[in-house]
């Protein structure tokens, strides 16, 4: 190589070098009183990390059936949700398992088609029924309560520190609604006006969570875009994340073949699969390293919601349970003002959904190795 490459090459890394550094980890604007955050890189990739505690599901003990959801009281207890034999089992803190209630049912206490369970300030556990459009109420030791009818479908809800519900909104044009306990509602927000009219209604599914000041956290499933709703459910600001693919945009719908069935789904890429928040108000996305391959795809058929009907759900697809290769994951980490702070690569296993609670990290493969990971949050004082 003659002295001219070497000079050029130089150069070419110091140029480089500047327009690396001269360009802020994240750009602000402010509109209307709305804080637009734009993420460029992380300056400390890993200033939060997690370590494996032990994972549920792995024996005969603590066998799982299409877990689908996890919640904790205030003893750190665990309860996990079974969309397969509809049924919440009840471990300590240490992954033994204490109890297990609920069956399959049209009777008080019973079930036909569950997807979350949450617990309230007092420590009830409620578990919405799709078919029974109600919410099953019991208590810690699984002993039921009462029912609520809502007449509403409700494929996922949030109970705040006030003892109000958050749920997807049957409203027209808006996505959010919030609720009194007794169904009085409260609240509309969550306006999804930036979504062209070219895309169908599918594309706009959003997940969604709360912290201990009442604040909503909303993200889209299609969309590079997270929301944060003061407790006021007034808009404070909208963070964009740093893709590691580059997204299909294109509206409209295509055919995926499965094990046989077709099934259809958006033709632009999903970014985000599930969220949560930490005690310190951080918000943990659950986000795709790339696009998903039809082959590492599972999902779970609903039984059908004839009353007479005593068909289970069942998971079909992919049961593959070797690590995605490459990684199709990753928790990407947010503070509480949308700023990237911290990426996770996710590299062994398949995730459908992720839990926090105090200071563990629950993460679930529902369709799999149908099994709950449990980790605890390290701080490594990197921020």
């Amino acid at each position: 190589m003659n002295l001219f490459k070497i000079i050029w090459l130089v150069l070419l890394l110091v140029v480089i070098s500047f327009f690396h550094c001269s360009k802020k980890p994240y750009e602000i604007k402010a509109v209307d009183g709305i804080r637009y955050i734009k993420n460029n890189y992380v300056s400390s990739p890993r200033a939060i990390d997690i370590s494996l505690k032990f994972p549920l599901g792995a024996d005969e003990k603590t066998w799982l059936y299409i877990p689908v959801s996890v919640s904790c009281d205030s003893d750190t207890n665990i309860y996990i949700l079974e969309t397969g034999s509809l049924r919440i089992k009840k471990f300590s803190k240490s992954g033994e398992l204490i109890c297990d209630f609920g069956r399959k049912g049209d009777g008080p206490g019973e079930l036909r088609s569950s997807q979350s369970i949450k617990i309230d300030k007092n420590g009830n556990i409620y578990v919405f029924d799709n078919v029974k459009q109600s919410f099953e109420i019991y208590d810690s030791s699984g002993k039921w309560l009462s029912t609520k009818r809502t007449y509403k479908n409700i494929s996922d809800f949030y109970i705040t520190k006030n003892n109000t519900l958050i749920m997807k909104s049957g409203v027209k044009d808006t996505l959010m609604c919030e609720y009194e306990l007794n169904g009085d509602m409260i609240n509309k927000f969550c306006i999804p006006s930036f979504i062209a009219k070219a895309f169908s209604a599918s594309v706009k599914s959003i997940l969604f969570t709360g912290d201990n000041n009442n604040n909503v956290y909303v993200c889209y499933r299609y969309f590079n875009r997270i929301e944060k709703y003061s407790s006021a459910r007034n808009l404070e600001w909208v963070s964009e994340t740093i893709l590691g693919f580059k997204q299909n945009t294109e509206p409209g719908m295509k055919e995926v073949a499965i094990q046989g069935a077709k099934i259809s789904k958006p033709r632009i890429n999903q970014v985000f699969k599930s969220i949560s928040v930490d005690v310190k108000s951080r918000v943990w996305l659950l986000a795709f390293r790339r696009e998903e391959k039809a082959e590492e795809m599972a999902f779970t058929i609903m039984p059908i919601s004839d009353p007479g009907s005593i068909e289970h759900p069942t998971a079909v697809g992919n049961k593959n349970t070797e690590k995605p290769n490459p990684p199709l994951y990753e928790l990407q980490v947010f503070n509480d003002s949308g700023i990237l702070i911290s990426i996770i690569p996710i590299t062994d296993y398949y995730l459908d959904n992720i839990y926090i609670f105090g200071n563990l990290l629950f993460t679930i493969d529902s369709n799999k190795t149908m099994m709950v990971y449990v980790y605890k949050i390290i701080e490594t004082g990197n921020q």
